[in-house]
């Protein structure tokens, strides 16, 4: 999935995060920020800004506790921003372009870069696609904070998790639908709902090019093999 991207201005949310934020004078700001100014894209303004998406502030400044919104002058990773609308037949941004990242459908969004691996991202942010490193066409792998052991703590928003396989930051993931396995979910059953970014690849899949399940003495039904009224699990005997 590509990024939403930058709509130009400053985001109309209210900054409430307790993080003193420094002009490029070095000069405290009072929350506001200039808008940006953008290239013409002949009819995708807003689509990506040129420019190096700086060092993280947080690795210099460490985050004693998640925050709800941030904004800094100059714009920052991480920082609030509001996703332009798309605008169909626009290219992919170029490797390094700042973009703005959804947060979770309708809740704003977070600066960010686009990349092709971890080399493209400033110190300390890794390089993600929508199913982890190295996943996803052009446009759509982005540079997130990284984190280990630590959790959460290094994510520095409250929107966001430590998702420790990636060894990267991702959104906290929305409840999904409910399921009973991967073959009832685009992405994965994550505790019996269905996560909304990628994560481990599914399994119990019957049918089709990918599938693991061989569903025998079963009814394959729209990947999810069914015995007896239920979905056979991977490890289930009908998909050894």
């Amino acid at each position: 999935m590509l990024p939403l991207l930058i709509a130009c201005g400053p985001s109309p949310r209210a900054n409430t995060a307790e993080h003193a934020t420094t002009s490029s004078t070095g000069h405290p700001d009072e929350g506001t920020s200039t808008p940006d100014v953008m290239p013409d894209l002949g009819g995708c303004e807003g689509n990506w800004q040129a420019g190096a998406l700086p060092r993280p502030w947080w690795l210099d400044e460490p985050v004693q506790q998640c925050m709800s919104s941030l904004e800094h002058t100059p714009r920052a990773a991480y920082d609030d921003c509001e996703p332009a609308p798309a605008v169909d037949g626009c290219p992919p941004p170029p490797t390094g372009a700042i973009v703005c990242e959804d947060a979770n459908e309708g809740d704003g969004g977070r600066v960010s870069a686009t990349c092709v691996d971890d080399v493209d991202c400033p110190e300390g942010m890794r390089c993600i696609g929508p199913g982890g490193p190295g996943t996803g066409g052009p446009g759509s792998r982005v540079c997130e904070a990284a984190c280990d052991e630590l959790g959460d703590a290094a994510c520095v928003r409250c929107d966001m998790t430590c998702n420790l396989q990636w060894g990267a930051c991702v959104p906290t993931s929305p409840q999904g639908e409910p399921c009973v396995g991967d073959c009832q979910c685009d992405t994965w059953c994550d505790a019996g709902h269905c996560a909304a970014f990628g994560g481990p690849p599914r399994r119990g899949i019957c049918g089709g090019v990918d599938a693991d399940c061989a569903c025998t003495g079963g009814r394959c039904v729209d990947e999810c093999c069914w015995v007896d009224g239920a979905i056979a699990q991977p490890d289930d005997a009908a998909c050894g």
